[in-house]
């Protein structure tokens, strides 16, 4: 409905549907402000991949925030960090042992490209440019 969208002032992907108001989510469900339950098979940019309302995430984000909420790796690290790339380090194999930090899935995709033509560069393979992307997908 036209007058949803203006009085609540987003602007939705279609100004003609009613869409529900969620008011909170608990595992793999979503509930809206008048009860109904939704099964989640979303999850938006896979940044609830482990479920709603998880107690023990809430808590882990509030004692890093209260500890540091945002830190560039470029010029400075942390120890959680160093803990994090030890143990995504121990799953990767044979010597792919070093963790690139980035923000969001746009970055890391920037990155791993700018990481592809250093490493052609450096083999002496300048000309190699191009890169395949799918039509429409989601790249981040």
């Amino acid at each position: 409905m036209v007058t949803t969208r203006l009085r609540d002032h987003v602007f939705y992907r279609d100004y003609t549907k009613q869409y529900p108001t969620i008011a909170r989510g608990e595992g793999v469900y979503l509930y809206d402000d008048e009860g109904k339950r939704y099964f989640d098979a979303c999850g938006g940019a896979v940044v609830v991949n482990v479920g709603h309302g998880r107690a023990e995430v809430a808590e882990a984000i509030g004692a890093q925030a209260r500890t540091v909420g945002y830190i560039s790796s470029q010029r400075v690290r942390t120890q959680i960090q160093i803990d994090l790339s030890e143990r995504l380090a121990a799953y990767a194999p044979g010597d792919l042992n070093a963790v690139f930090f980035v923000s969001s899935g746009s970055e890391a995709n920037e990155s791993a490209l700018k990481l592809a033509r250093h490493h052609s560069q450096d083999k002496g393979r300048a000309d190699a440019y191009k890169v395949i992307g799918r039509w429409q997908s989601y790249h981040g």
